[in-house]
Formats: C-alpha cells, sequence, structure tokens
C-alpha cells in the first residue's frame, strides 16, 4: 500500500512537474517574441548605425535624450545606465550619427552617464564632434565640474581641441592652493 501510495504521488509530482515546464516555455517563447521597446529599437539601431530605423523608433515615441537606465535589453546593448544615444555615438567616434541626432532634436546640453556631450567630445579629442555640439548650441560654460572640459580635452590630446574650447569660453583650469 505504501509503495503504491509512493509511486502515485511521484506520478502527480512528475505531471505537476511537467506542466510546470510547459508553462515556462511558453512564457519564455512569449518574452523571446516581445517587440522590443520604441527606446530599445532607438539604441539598437543607433548602435547598428542604421539611420533610417533610428527615424523609425522615434516615429514610434522613442525620446531621444533618454538615458539607457532601465531599458530591458540595456546590457544586451552594451550600455551604461546614465548613456543617451549622443553619448553612444561620441564613445564610438560615430560623427555621421551623432550630426543626425543633433538634427532629430539631441541637445546638446545633455549630460551623457554624468558629463555633457561637450566634455566627452573633449576627451575623445574630436574637433569635429565638439564643434558640431558648440554650433548645435552646447555651451562651453556649463561643465559638471570647473575645468573639466579643458582637463578632458588635454587628456584627449588635441590642443585643437583645447583652443577650441576656450575661444568657445570654457573655464580655465581652477588654481591648485
Amino acid at each position: 500500500e505504501n509503495l503504491a501510495a509512493a509511486v502515485l504521488g511521484l506520478a502527480a509530482i512528475g505531471v505537476a512537474w511537467s506542466r510546470w515546464e510547459e508553462h515556462l516555455r511558453e512564457a519564455g517563447q512569449q518574452l523571446s517574441r516581445q517587440k522590443p521597446s520604441a527606446q530599445e529599437s532607438l539604441f539598437d539601431a543607433a548602435r547598428q548605425h542604421d539611420l533610417p530605423a533610428c527615424g523609425q523608433a522615434l516615429d514610434d515615441g522613442a525620446r531621444i535624450d533618454e538615458a539607457a537606465g532601465k531599458l530591458a535589453r540595456r546590457k544586451a546593448l552594451r550600455l551604461m545606465p546614465g548613456m543617451t544615444c549622443a553619448g553612444a555615438a561620441i564613445g564610438a567616434r560615430d560623427e555621421v550619427l551623432l550630426q543626425w541626432l543633433l538634427d532629430h532634436g539631441a541637445d546638446p546640453g545633455v549630460t551623457s552617464n554624468g558629463s555633457t556631450l561637450l566634455e566627452q567630445a573633449a576627451l575623445k579629442g574630436s574637433v569635429s564632434m565638439c564643434r558640431m555640439l558648440l554650433r548645435a548650441g552646447a555651451d562651453a560654460k556649463t561643465e559638471s565640474e570647473p575645468g573639466r572640459h579643458l582637463v578632458w580635452a588635454r587628456s584627449g590630446g588635441n590642443a585643437e581641441v583645447v583652443r577650441l574650447l576656450l575661444d568657445a569660453g570654457a573655464h580655465l583650469l581652477p588654481k591648485h592652493r
């Protein structure tokens, strides 16, 4: 009797486990079939340099200056939480994408990952990206920390970027006491 009850109990557990496995499989298939959000589509298209898909993502409701923070696929897209599409374009040294984003409403004064876009372009040593941002309205006087533009420009190794930022009104480096 005990053996028969144990066998019946194990069979019931097996049936329940099979149903649970089936439920998990169906849920996983549903998740994999879910369409990415417009914001994820924008970051993904930007990473692939697919400008028409970037435009479609904006039409679908993506916000051009939103940081990657809470995106479900942020890690899969290799994005830092505070990164914006424009910041990702600068990080990838993608001048065409940066100009496209600026032309489509990206704020040149937005911060991405805790620093201004101009600071990031200065760190990359990119005169052309710094000029793009300044022409689009970035303010060389707005820095995440005083003197940071010039510190990062010097780290970027391009004296022309330093001159460009000084001409645009960047703060001189603070004096040490």
